[in-house]
């Protein structure tokens, strides 16, 4: 019953795909459709293993995690290399502005020593720093940590590894989802779900001073910060 899903896959080249991110980047409405259906097909399957065959269900959910994984990947891949440049980052001053008399966790430059990403995002962290009280249903960490480091990780092979010690925590949702900065791409924020043991990203804001600008607005009105953001961080809405 899972060789019709495997061969949806096989017509947009899943699995080979995810070896070519450049590829991966440039998957369209079709390839869309095609991940949607199969991981439909794949979530219906496993319930009807559930209670029949385990082999049968471990293979099913073998299929479902790569569905979800491709899925997940592709459009994390197009809002950072497909859909465009967001505006101008908003400045320092805007920053300082947006956070002024709110408890802030600030870190040092020495804290800061391991972290490859932008000036810019360095000279927020340092300067600003993150909300030290939960705002949008995120919880944020008063020091930064690698995924590798700070979370208990299953499965965990070499490239998996190199993919965790690329992404920083800076906080945790309150389903258990990470808020992180991603290295690989100049800093830009994702949400790694909990759900799928952190290997699901989600494409959050193209940088830190793009989110604590959101998270500002947030704070005050949502349809606000929807509404800044679909002007100046249309990825985030993808």
């Amino acid at each position: 019953m899972l060789d019709p899903i495997r061969s949806l896959l096989a017509t947009i080249g899943v699995p080979e795909v995810l070896d070519d991110p450049d590829r991966l980047a440039e998957f369209g409405d079709h390839e869309f459709e095609v991940l949607e259906r199969a991981y439909t097909m794949a979530l219906e399957l496993t319930g009807h293993y559930a209670a029949a065959d385990a082999d049968e269900e471990r293979e099913a959910l073998d299929v479902l995690f790569l569905t979800r994984m491709t899925l997940s990947t592709a459009r994390y891949l197009r809002a950072v290399l497909v859909l465009g440049p967001p505006a101008e980052a908003p400045a320092l001053t805007v920053l300082r502005k947006d956070w002024q008399g709110h408890p802030m966790h600030r870190s040092s430059r020495e804290d800061l020593d391991d972290l490859l990403v932008p000036t810019q995002t360095l000279n927020v962290l340092e300067e600003i720093g993150l909300p030290a009280d939960r705002v949008a249903e995120i919880t944020f960490d008063e020091r930064l940590e690698r995924v590798a480091e700070s979370e208990q990780l299953y499965g965990v092979d070499d490239d998996s590894e190199s993919f965790f010690r690329s992404l920083w925590k800076i906080g945790v949702a309150d389903n258990g989802d990470l808020i992180c900065i991603d290295e690989r791409a100049d800093g830009t924020i994702c949400r790694l779900e909990k759900d799928w043991g952190f290997m699901s990203m989600i494409y959050v804001s193209a940088s830190i001073s793009h989110y604590l600008h959101w998270l500002a607005l947030y704070r005050t009105s949502p349809e606000a910060a929807a509404a800044w953001a679909k002007v100046n961080d249309e990825a985030s809405l993808s």
